[in-house]
């Protein structure tokens, strides 16, 4: 099995801007986008539901505050925050990371853009109970 390299911050470190007890802010290794920066927990969590909420605050309320700071960096004013949990989303890293991007009007950069199809559209009263119901458990 091959090591997680966000549990391995010896190699994260020279690309690290923040850390904290839970934490580390780094520029991404494959960035789309100047100060292109992935948050990840230091501990070993596969997605966000698998976080303590403890753990879920804390990163929620820190994610602002390390925008602000790659926006100022970057002389930038609008992101992209953007999580793959799965890898039918997109996650490589089977390691909680979120991904900061930051944008420029015009820079070319083509994130996916959903296309509602009329299955999905139709699905919508179905899927609507199915998750009303998930909430009543």
């Amino acid at each position: 099995m091959i090591p997680c390299i966000f549990c391995q911050p010896e190699l994260l470190q020279p690309d690290i801007f923040f850390e904290d007890e839970f934490l580390y802010a780094l520029l991404s290794k494959d960035p789309v986008s100047h100060g292109h920066s992935v948050i990840t927990t230091k501990h070993h969590y596969t997605t966000l539901e698998d976080i303590p909420s403890k753990e879920v605050l804390h990163l929620f309320s820190t994610l602002p505050k390390i925008a602000k700071k790659i926006l100022y960096a970057t002389d930038t004013r609008d992101y992209n925050v953007i999580i793959n949990a799965g890898t039918a989303a997109g996650q490589r890293i089977p390691h909680l990371h979120i991904h900061i991007i930051p944008r420029n009007k015009g820079d070319g950069i083509r994130l996916h853009k959903p296309t509602p199809s009329k299955l999905i559209l139709k699905e919508k009263t179905s899927l609507l109970k199915r998750l009303r119901l998930a909430y009543r458990k």
